[in-house]
């Protein structure tokens, strides 16, 4: 993840902390990326990283549920239906 110094200056908000989180749900391309802001120096603990973690376990879980989701009412594709027809 890189931090750009740009939405600093555009919103006037001074990044000085980030914790960044994949969300990937073990996949090897994340979704997205989680990431927690704050303007002081050291602002996060060892609690906060995990609870950030944990969290986006949960949002990478429920875009992969909406993904299968989306999947399942557009119906199979083309290359679905050539892998059953094999």
């Amino acid at each position: 993840v890189h931090f750009n110094p740009e939405i600093d200056k555009l919103s006037g908000f001074r990044t000085r902390s980030v914790i960044a989180v994949p969300l990937g749900h073990g996949s090897v391309h994340p979704l997205g990326v989680l990431q927690v802001l704050d303007e002081r120096i050291d602002a996060f603990t060892a609690e906060d990283r995990a609870l950030v973690e944990g969290i986006g376990l949960q949002i990478a879980a429920m875009l992969s549920q909406l993904a299968n989701i989306e999947s399942l009412r557009r119906g199979p594709t083309v290359t679905d239906q050539s892998a059953q027809a094999g």
